[in-house]
């Protein structure tokens, strides 16, 4: 079952990548641009965990894990 859908969420990604290199330009500039944000994004919350030990009940690992969630489920977009 599980097998089916990695199979169908390949084909999709697949699929989305051919559409997005039909505009090379857009598509490289647009990917160094998710690039630029990702890393500045990271290099935030490493400076706010280095203030501070915890934000509520989260650590700087499970932020930082939660945030990986996050791009995963975008990612497909």
């Amino acid at each position: 079952m599980i097998k089916k859908y990695l199979e169908l969420y390949k084909l999709l990604l697949r699929q989305n990548i051919k559409m997005k290199l039909e505009f090379r330009t857009d598509f490289y500039i647009s990917s160094l641009a998710l690039i630029i944000v990702n890393v500045f994004s990271c290099f935030s919350t490493l400076i706010l965990f280095s203030q501070t030990k915890k934000i509520g009940d989260f650590d700087k690992n499970q932020i930082f894990f939660l945030y990986a969630l996050y791009l995963i489920i975008i990612s497909p977009q």
